[in-house]
């Protein structure tokens, strides 16, 4: 029987029925993860965030209408447990349904296919596309340029960012079978706020020789922190109000010392020695859009001859993924709950100790979203304002 890619959001939902199966996903997503950052790092310089968790389930989308040469090429990249398809089905149905929303924290998604006129399309991924993955299939001719203003139309309502264009008229050729997209927008609340009267515009360290002004945030409080000697870098986790989901920022030592830190991302997951100490948080406000053509790099990631223009037979009119894109967009400013003025301990730091640890993200950094019942959901990077 055909297998199909176990995803979660957030919630254990009937994974805590196995955890055996739960854990093998959480590995799975985390090295999925690391992968894809490795890919998508290679031709960009500048700011990028990428979801692996909403890639791995439009992906798994495309799995119900792939050849079972590609299902395997597909489903061994994305490295998910297995699961019969009907297991598959429901468990999906159940994490769309709680997508959109993660306690206080705002998570907006959107997935859709467009295929090209005439092409063959199953029964059960039109089925599936709809009642499991809240998703939608759209057939065009590529090559008309009203069907490109289509899809940036598309793109634009769901992400409610006008006036840039996610394809173009060179985007697609007569070969061209499906496109999938792939759309993530996240706003959180975070349990400790910054005071909004502590943002000031400071410099920020791009390069040794581009320094910017930027606004950045602070507070002072307790939060789990770590340093890592042999990266030279610290670690810290701010975590969502009402959620199981938290924020880890990872700055290194050394202010333009961030691709050397990259090229030891596999490390980054490994288990740190946090402890909860008194921080003196500063970090930049941001809002990070960031759009990604994905085939290139799950190409490279093991996806060779299952998705492009040159995969399968283009003369026939089969279901075959040509091009994946994905658009994420993730705002971070001061917004949480107050904290009180009374200083509290988090567990680990001993009660007559206090430290007071400066963490000063006035440098590039990276970062990840993460719920520990699930995986990672963003990991991006911050080098500029």
């Amino acid at each position: 029987m055909r297998i199909l890619v176990l995803l979660s959001t957030g919630l254990v939902l009937t994974f805590a029925q196995n955890s055996a199966l739960l854990q093998e996903f959480i590995a799975g997503n985390q090295r999925f993860t690391v992968e894809l950052y490795k890919e998508v790092r290679k031709g960009t310089d500048g700011n990028f965030l990428i979801n692996p968790l909403s890639l791995q389930m439009i992906m798994s989308l495309a799995l119900i209408g792939e050849s079972d040469e590609d299902f395997r090429k597909i489903f061994s990249t994305l490295q998910r447990p297995e699961a019969t398809l009907d297991e598959s089905k429901e468990m999906f149905t159940q994490i769309v349904a709680n997508l959109d929303k993660t306690g206080d924290s705002t998570i907006a998604s959107a997935n859709k296919i467009f295929v090209k006129k005439g092409l063959e399309i199953g029964e059960d991924l039109k089925v599936s596309a709809v009642n499991n993955f809240k998703s939608e299939i759209d057939e065009l001719n590529f090559l008309a340029k009203s069907s490109i203003a289509k899809i940036n139309k598309w793109v634009a309502d769901n992400t409610f960012d006008k006036g840039v264009e996610m394809v173009t008229d060179k985007s697609f050729s007569k070969k061209t079978k499906s496109v999938l997209v792939n759309l993530q927008y996240f706003k959180g609340y975070w349990q400790k706020k910054f005071p909004t009267r502590a943002t000031k515009s400071r410099p920020f360290y791009v390069s040794e020789t581009v320094t910017k002004q930027a606004e950045l945030m602070e507070v002072s409080t307790n939060f789990k922190y770590a340093y890592n000697h042999s990266l030279r870098a610290q670690f810290i986790e701010l975590p969502y109000r009402d959620s199981d989901m938290f924020m880890t920022v990872i700055l290194p030592d050394d202010k333009y010392g961030l691709p050397g830190l990259e090229e030891r991302i596999d490390e980054l997951f490994y288990d740190q020695f946090y402890y909860g100490p008194k921080v003196r948080l500063v970090l930049p406000t941001f809002e990070l859009k960031s759009t990604v053509q994905l085939d290139d790099a799950l190409r490279n990631m093991g996806m060779e001859g299952a998705i492009g223009e040159n995969s399968g037979n283009p003369n026939d009119n089969k279901f075959q993924v040509t091009n994946v894109y994905q658009k994420a967009i993730i705002l971070v400013d001061e917004e949480g709950q107050v904290v009180p003025a009374k200083r509290g301990k988090i567990q680990g730091t001993p009660p007559w100790v206090e430290v007071l640890v400066d963490f000063i993200a006035d440098h590039p950094f990276l970062f990840y979203l993460k719920s520990p019942g699930a995986g990672v959901f963003f990991i991006g990077r911050y080098v500029s304002p």
